[in-house]
């Protein structure tokens, strides 16, 4: 793999989806480029490009198993995981981690409220 400097980042649940996919890749073309691993919309993103067209519909096919793999594993730890919006957001969670986002988001939703309702001492 040639990396490009460009942005590499997912969750660690996915970190082992994301480095057997680059071994698998490597294994058909050692020089292919990476220039991006992330997330959009709840959805792995793995933009490689092989160094040589010959390689194009193997590297997709590989891809588009990861990627198929990525949605139903929890981007934070890595078990079974379902595609949920929380907080606006998509993602990829197990039942713990939707739990844990969701009281993360009531709480950051009652602090802003409090906030929002804050008279300053004086006034």
């Amino acid at each position: 793999m040639v990396a490009t400097g460009h942005v590499v980042g997912c969750g660690d649940g996915w970190a082992p989806i994301v480095a057997e996919l680059d071994e698998r890749l490597a294994l058909v073309d050692p020089d292919y480029g990476l220039f991006r691993v992330g997330r959009d919309g709840g959805h792995l993103v793995y933009d490689a490009q092989p160094s040589s067209r010959r390689h194009r519909e193997v590297f997709s096919a590989l891809i588009g198993a990861a990627v198929f793999r990525a949605a139903q594993t929890c981007e934070v730890c890595g078990s079974a995981g379902v595609r949920r919006e929380v907080g606006g957001l998509a993602e990829v969670l197990c039942p713990v981690h939707e739990w844990t986002a969701d009281t993360a988001t009531a709480s950051d939703t009652r602090n802003q409220r409090a906030a929002e309702h804050h008279v300053p001492s004086g006034a």
